[in-house]
C-alpha cells in the first residue's frame, strides 16, 4: 500500500446566521449529498458518524475504492471538528471555525486534511502522487461549493 495525501483551507462567508450555518453544514444528510461521488452513506449509532463508501475511480492504470467512517462533531461552541475513526483506506481530519459576520451572515473558516491508502504498482508511485493531492484539494473545494449551493437551493 502506499499512502497519498493532500489538504486544503478556505474563508468564506455564507448568508445564514451561525446557529444555522452550524445547523448546515455539521447536518449528516448535507454532507453526503455534498461529499461527492458517494455510492453509499450509512449513518451510525454512534451521533454525528457516517460511513461513506465512494465510486471507484480509476487514474492512470489506478482504481481506488474510496472508504472510511467519520465523526463530525463540536468541540466548542463554533468549532466544528472531524475525523476518520482508522476503519477504511480514507483519512480525514478538520474543522470549520463558524464566526458571526453580522445578524444574517456567518464567516468559516474551513481546513481539512486527507490521506489515502492505495494499492499502486510500484512504478506508478511517484507519479500517482500529484495526481491524488491535487484531486484531494479540488474535491475539497468542490465539496465546500455544493453545500454552499445547497443554501442557496
Amino acid at each position: 500500500m502506499a499512502k497519498y495525501a493532500g489538504e486544503y483551507s478556505e474563508t468564506f462567508t455564507v448568508s445564514l446566521p451561525i446557529d444555522q450555518a452550524k445547523a448546515h453544514f455539521s447536518n449528516l444528510d448535507n454532507i453526503a449529498k455534498c461529499y461527492g461521488d458517494v455510492k453509499s452513506a450509512k449513518k451510525l449509532s454512534k451521533p454525528g458518524t457516517m460511513k461513506l463508501t465512494l465510486n471507484p475511480k480509476t487514474e492512470i492504470g489506478v482504481t481506488f475504492n474510496g472508504e472510511h467512517t467519520c465523526t463530525w462533531k463540536f468541540t466548542d461552541e463554533n468549532t466544528l471538528e472531524w475525523e476518520s475513526n482508522g476503519k477504511g483506506n480514507i483519512v480525514s481530519k478538520g474543522n470549520a471555525v463558524f464566526t458571526p459576520s453580522g445578524k444574517k451572515k456567518t464567516k468559516i473558516t474551513y481546513t481539512e486534511s486527507m490521506e489515502l491508502d492505495m494499492e499502486v504498482a510500484f512504478l506508478l508511485r511517484a507519479l500517482i502522487g500529484p495526481i491524488v493531492s491535487k484531486q484531494i484539494r479540488e474535491g475539497t473545494k468542490d465539496y465546500l461549493q455544493r453545500m454552499r449551493d445547497l443554501i442557496d437551493a
